[in-house]
């Protein structure tokens, strides 16, 4: 990706739908700073099963339209495969989360998340505060 692009991991969209002003704050800094925002399809996903009817499901779609979707490719996968390989059992990675860190270090982006502890172990994996 040419242009300064970050992986917003889904709690911190979860944190900005609800109207959270940290996540505000961090979305306005990223604008200001002309970072785009990046996000896998995994979080898509995650924030799609939270929708309790088709209205929600077009609005969570229509949001995620102004960033930028990352999908899963190859290297992704492989790289996703590596991670949980290393570190399911030791750390307790998860599918998604796994997926998310793969997208971010296959795309050679930071990742921003809420739950730091789900990421800070994964070497290679630069992690961004929120």
């Amino acid at each position: 990706m040419p242009e300064s692009h970050v992986l917003i991991d889904t709690d911190v969209f979860i944190d900005f739908l609800r109207g959270e002003q940290k996540a505000s704050d961090l979305f306005n800094t990223l604008k200001s700073n002309q970072t785009k925002i990046a996000y896998s399809v995994i979080t898509l996903f995650e924030l799609l099963i939270g929708c309790k009817n088709k209205a929600e499901t077009k609005h969570i779609q229509a949001f995620l339209n102004k960033y930028k979707q990352l999908h899963l490719s190859k290297d992704v996968s492989e790289k996703a495969i590596e991670l949980f390989a290393s570190y399911r059992l030791s750390h307790g990675l998860k599918i998604p989360d796994t997926l998310i860190a793969a997208s971010a270090i296959s795309h050679g982006i930071p990742l921003i998340s809420k739950n730091q502890k789900d990421y800070r172990f994964i070497i290679n994996l630069v992690l961004l505060p929120y």
